[in-house]
């Protein structure tokens, strides 16, 4: 795998989080993405090491993109009304 450095990483972590929430309302992705890239910054912080493997570690141990989105992905399909489309839902 080729190097990508600390920030590549998190940057391409953060397009992992916002495909999987892109489901989600504008409002709804935006919310998710900033805490969890919040998350990162703060985990980041705490690193005695910032290299890209200390950095890799940090988003192994977070877990995988849509693993960590699933609870809103979850909350926003139970607060949905039955029956009620969604945006962008095939007709």
């Amino acid at each position: 795998m080729a190097s990508q450095g600390p920030d590549a990483l998190v940057e391409s972590y953060l397009d992992e989080v916002r495909a999987a929430v892109a489901p989600l309302r504008s409002k709804q992705r935006r919310q998710v993405v900033d805490e969890i890239s919040a998350r990162i910054a703060g985990a980041r912080l705490g690193l005695d090491d910032h290299s890209e493997v200390a950095v890799r570690e940090l988003l192994d141990r977070l877990g995988p993109a849509a693993s960590v989105t699933a609870a809103a992905l979850e909350g926003s399909a139970t607060r949905r009304r039955p029956g009620q489309r969604h945006k962008g839902a095939a007709l």
